[in-house]
C-alpha cells in the first residue's frame, strides 16, 4: 500500500499554548498534499515539520471559528509572496464562506494563482481521484460544522504465483483481474476472487468541534476531545466532546485507533486524558504538535 502520512501542526482548543497550537492537520498521499483547518500560525508548524506550505493542493475547513481559520490570510499571502502559481482549492461550509472570503481581504492581497472557493454542503464527495477520494461529513456544533473523511479506495493485488503456474503473463489479463473482471483465458475462466487478493483502503476521519455524533467506519479517527468527563456540562453547553465521548464514537466507528484532539488549554498532561479514554477505548494516543504518523 502507499505510505500515507498524516502530522498534526495544530492541536489546541480556542487558544494556542507553549506546547500546543491551534488547529490544523496535514495529510500527504500518492503526491497530494491537503491541510484540514488552518489555526494561527499553520504555516509555520509547516515549516517546522518540513512540509512546503507553497506546495499544498487543497484546503478544507471545518468551520468558521477563529482558531480553524487565522492561519488563512497568512499562508496565502506566503503562497503569493513565493510565486505559487497553481490553483489552490479552498472548501468550507457554504453558509460562511463569504466571511471567510472576506477574512482572506481584509489587508489588500492579489495572488499570483487562482483561488478556487468551494462550498460545502451537507454530505458529499469533495475530492476524488482514482486512488482516493474525500468527503464532507455534517458535525453538530455552534455553526454549520463539516468533518472531513479520506477515503482510500480497495484495491486488488495480483496473486502472481498462481498466475505464473498457469503461464499467464499477458498484462491484459493483469488489468482486468485486477478491475475485479472474469478473464477468459486458453479456455478457462479466470476470476478475480481465484487470482487476486482483495485490499482494504484505508479511511481517516477528521472530526472536531462538535459534540458527539455517530460517524461512518472509519480506520483511524481524530475526534473531538476538549474537555475531560468531569466537565460533561461545559462540553454540553459549548457543543463539544469529552475525552470519553470521544472514546465511545471511536468504539461504535470500529475504528482501529483513536487521537484525541482539540485538547482544552486547561489539560497540560496526557495521563488523565489517556486514562479516562482507556477505560472505553484501548488504542488510543494523545494528538501533539509536529507529530508525524506514516500508515503503510
Amino acid at each position: 500500500m502507499q505510505p500515507l502520512k498524516i502530522v498534526f501542526l495544530g492541536t489546541s482548543a480556542s487558544v494556542p499554548t507553549k506546547e500546543r497550537g491551534l488547529p490544523a492537520v496535514y495529510l500527504e498521499y500518492e503526491g497530494r498534499r491537503f491541510l484540514f483547518d488552518c489555526g494561527e500560525g499553520a504555516q509555520r508548524q509547516l515549516l517546522l515539520a518540513g512540509k512546503s506550505p507553497t506546495s499544498l493542493d487543497a484546503i478544507f475547513i471545518t468551520h468558521y471559528h477563529g482558531d480553524h481559520v487565522f492561519g488563512l490570510p497568512g499562508l496565502l499571502n506566503s503562497m503569493e509572496l513565493n510565486g505559487r502559481e497553481k490553483p489552490l482549492y479552498i472548501f468550507a461550509p457554504a453558509s460562511t464562506l463569504h466571511r471567510i472570503r472576506w477574512l482572506v481581504h481584509a489587508i489588500p492581497f492579489s495572488p499570483s494563482f487562482p483561488l478556487v472557493w468551494k462550498p460545502v454542503k451537507g454530505r458529499e464527495v469533495l475530492w476524488e481521484e482514482k486512488l482516493f477520494y474525500i468527503e464532507s461529513y455534517p458535525l453538530k456544533h455552534s455553526t454549520e460544522t463539516y468533518g472531513y473523511i479520506f477515503v482510500e479506495r480497495d484495491r486488488r493485488k495480483l496473486l502472481k504465483d498462481k498466475l505464473d503456474e498457469l503461464g499467464v503473463k499477458d498484462w491484459k489479463v493483469y488489468r482486468k483481474l485486477k478491475a475485479g473482471e472474469e478473464v477468459e483465458w486458453n479456455g478457462a475462466v479466470l476470476s478475480p476472487e481465484d487470482y487476486t487478493l482483495l485490499v482494504k483502503g484505508r479511511k481517516v476521519g477528521y472530526f472536531v468541534d462538535t459534540a458527539p455524533v455517530e460517524v461512518p467506519p472509519v480506520d483511524y479517527i481524530i475526534f473531538d476531545a476538549t474537555f475531560l468527563e468531569s466537565e460533561r456540562e461545559k462540553a454540553k453547553e459549548t457543543l463539544h466532546s469529552t475525552v470519553k465521548e470521544a472514546a465511545e464514537v471511536a468504539k461504535r466507528a470500529g475504528a482501529k485507533k483513536l487521537f484525541l484532539y482539540h485538547i482544552s488549554p486547561r489539560y497540560r498532561e496526557e495521563d488523565p486524558l489517556l486514562e479516562e479514554a482507556r477505560k472505553v477505548f484501548g488504542n488510543v494516543e494523545v494528538a501533539r504538535d509536529l507529530q508525524e504518523i506514516v500508515l503503510t
